[in-house]
């Protein structure tokens, strides 16, 4: 992909060794992220599950491809199956269809 700079100011190359490092080392031995209370055996999300699910799925804004990252990928499925996550990500899904409509008006 192309080395852009995002709107926030990070490179696409930061953007990529995060994913790359949050799929080879938090991932895969625990379904989330961060176990609740640190209980090993626990299938629940902690706040950190949430606060690094909520900054990744910024990245839909850009049209970011994050599938080459399976663990990512896999772990943001998991979230999405949550009931609470899933009735958010209908909202923010309205908001970035929303976005792209405009975009796309402007392009136009």
């Amino acid at each position: 992909s192309d080395s852009k700079i995002l709107q926030c100011g990070i490179g696409e190359e930061d953007v990529e060794r995060a994913l790359k490092f949050l799929n080879s080392h938090y991932l895969g031995a625990t379904p989330f992220i961060s176990t609740d209370y640190g209980n090993l055996d626990s299938d629940l999300p902690s706040i950190a599950d949430l606060s690094a699910y909520e900054e990744l799925i910024q990245l839909r804004f850009l049209d970011y491809d994050i599938t080459k990252y399976t663990k990512v990928q896999d772990w943001v499925n998991r979230m999405e199956k949550i009931p609470e996550v899933a009735q958010e990500n209908n909202i923010f899904n309205k908001y970035l269809n929303g976005y792209k409509a405009k975009q796309q008006k402007a392009k136009l």
